[in-house]
């Protein structure tokens, strides 16, 4: 499936309330020397969180592992967005991977009352954070 393909059948599963609100994009960078590129989610057409390969690379270059642990590539993502689509709600709420937890928290197949009992504590990642701030606003 190529991507637009899987960015309508990521958006097929978002909640009601923000399907028309959060949408996610890939784009590559062709003239590039190194033809990478970068993913990101937006919500009301503002970017609120975003993917690339110099964004991890700086955070590794820097040292800083609390910064590294939520900086992905686009690459990373993609496969998150791939494997997000073939697993049910609770393969994603249990996925160790913190972006399939993010975007499980924007999904339609999971309810407010679950919703409300998810236990986010401040050891989970930025984007998991993020993304059940944002479901949480719209209940």
């Amino acid at each position: 499936m190529n991507w637009s393909g899987k960015r309508k059948s990521f958006k097929s599963m978002l909640c009601p309330e923000l399907s028309k609100r959060v949408d996610i994009y890939v784009t590559s960078y062709r003239g590039a020397h190194d033809d990478v590129g970068e993913a990101w989610i937006t919500l009301d057409g503002e970017k609120v969180f975003g993917a690339g390969y110099y964004k991890k690379l700086n955070a590794r270059y820097t040292h800083d592992e609390v910064a590294e642990q939520d900086v992905y590539d686009e690459e990373e993502f993609i496969r998150a967005v791939e494997e997000y689509l073939t697993c049910n709600i609770d393969e994603a709420l249990h996925s160790e991977d913190d972006l399939i937890r993010a975007f499980a928290m924007l999904d339609r197949r999971l309810g407010r009352r679950r919703l409300r009992q998810l236990d986010i504590d401040l050891e989970d990642a930025q984007i998991v954070k993020l993304c059940h701030a944002i479901r949480m606003s719209v209940m």
